[in-house]
């Protein structure tokens, strides 16, 4: 299985969808200095004129829009937050307003609330391009990629030379496995502004998906180049350079983005996943360990300590790591058989084993090794490459056949049996492959 970004296909993580807040709308001109000039210079007119009792209606109304916009602009949410709720409560027929407080409830992750608001702006001012925008962007954001295509074309169709809008259908249509309209899309972003990093990273990942690895990095490489201080652009460098087995590479790329984003959980598995790769286990212990309590639900990280752990000889943590993939997702063949594997080797019950791995064994593979730990199957035939298998895919599949049989053949007390298989999925295994991690300790441990 490849490495990290889901534990039974463990790619690393890269930033496949991104936030995309666009600019708060145009608002007319306030009276003095209440929206002229800086934003930071705009809250104090702003609350006087807000303030003044004698201030009319739609004048306050339009002071409140601007304090909001210039405390968004400041990154202060929760005063725009409140300024737009009260914007539209003093003025509920004003279209902007909601479009302002659906972007403000968006930030703050409330997508539901955003879309509700986006639906106000929307039948206040269907012509509303900003409000199609961002209802867009809200459902995009929360995995309603067709319904997210729709509003971008009918924000483009109002703005056809909105980047924005060509950039959120981009990775919309990348969630639908369109690449090449997600590639197209990205392109024509670019068209518009060469230094769009989101656009960048998004034709980046819908060339990556589709199997161009080279001109994934190519548009990693420039989005890290306009956009140095974009950890996802570093994430996703690291990614493809894993992939492509150069991980000293990508362990630098995640270095970067761990350095800008000290909190993230994807950089901190990844450089873990390729630590796990290169040997350095320690390091990768370190990192792992960070992932984990960072996001303690992360599955990716969780299976790729599971596969550290079992490397290094600590099977109860292994077994107790598995454990919980397989709580997570049961009826997965893999995560059975790992949580399988790491408890035959910390010598614990798994009375789960037989129950759950029998309803799998006719399945599609693993189902074979499933069912060699059954006894239902002898060593040789499970050890069998089928023809159906495609040539591109068996130098994987023999990583798998090794090794999985090869732990058996340890848990059962068979160094004889052991070695060799240990010791071709630790020289053979691809580099990326989650056994191949577990295969390399082992074969450490096997030596005099």
């Amino acid at each position: 299985m490849k490495q990290a970004s889901q534990p039974k296909r463990g790619l690393p993580l890269a930033a496949f969808v991104f936030a995309c807040l666009t600019p708060l709308s145009a608002l007319a001109q306030a009276p003095a200095a209440c929206g002229t000039g800086a934003p930071q210079t705009w809250i104090a007119p702003c609350s006087a004129i807000i303030d003044d009792p004698r201030t009319g209606l739609a004048e306050r109304v339009r002071a409140l829009k601007l304090r909001g916009v210039a405390a968004y602009q400041l990154r202060n949410i929760d005063q725009a937050t409140a300024d737009f709720t009260a914007a539209t409560t003093l003025a509920p027929d004003d279209a902007e307003a909601w479009t302002n407080l659906g972007m403000m409830r968006q930030a703050r992750g409330d997508l539901e609330g955003a879309i509700t608001d986006h639906d106000k702006a929307i039948a206040l001012d269907p012509k509303s391009w900003v409000a199609h925008l961002n209802r867009g962007n809200a459902l995009r954001m929360g995995h309603a990629a067709d319904a997210a295509i729709a509003d971008y074309d009918l924000a483009l169709a109002l703005k056809p030379d909105l980047e924005a809008a060509l950039r959120g259908r981009s990775m919309a249509r990348q969630m639908r496995g369109d690449l090449n309209g997600a590639i197209a899309d990205a392109s024509a972003a670019l068209q518009l502004d060469a230094r769009d990093v989101e656009a960048l990273m998004s034709r980046g990942t819908a060339y990556r998906l589709a199997g161009n690895p080279d001109k994934a990095l190519s548009d990693y490489e420039e989005a890290t180049r306009v956009g140095p201080d974009q950890a996802g652009a570093w994430l996703d460098r690291g990614a493809v350079l894993m992939e492509r087995g150069n991980l000293d590479a990508a362990i630098e790329s995640f270095d970067m983005a761990i350095g800008l984003s000290p909190g993230s959980v994807e950089a901190h598995n990844n450089r873990g996943a390729a630590e796990s790769q290169k040997g350095d286990f320690a390091r990768a212990a370190a990192d792992l360990d960070t992932a984990v309590r960072l996001g303690p639900n992360s599955q990716e990280a969780i299976g790729n300590r599971g596969f550290l752990r079992l490397a290094t000889g600590d099977f109860t943590g292994a077994a107790a790591d598995f454990a919980k993939l397989a709580q997570a997702g049961p009826g997965d063949p893999y995560r059975i058989l790992w949580r399988h594997i790491a408890r035959l080797r910390a010598g614990e019950p798994d009375d789960g084993f037989v129950r759950e791995a029998s309803a799998l064994v006719e399945g599609e593979w693993p189902g074979p090794l499933l069912a060699f730990y059954l006894g239902k199957l002898d060593r040789e035939k499970a050890m069998l490459i089928g023809p159906e298998v495609e040539a591109a895919e068996r130098a994987e599949r023999r990583c798998e056949i090794a090794f999985y049989v090869g732990e058996y053949a340890l848990a059962t007390s068979d160094r004889a049996a052991a070695e060799p298989l240990i010791r071709e999925a630790a020289e053979s295994c691809p580099v990326g492959i989650l056994e191949r991690v577990a295969a390399v300790g082992e074969w450490r441990r096997l030596q005099p």
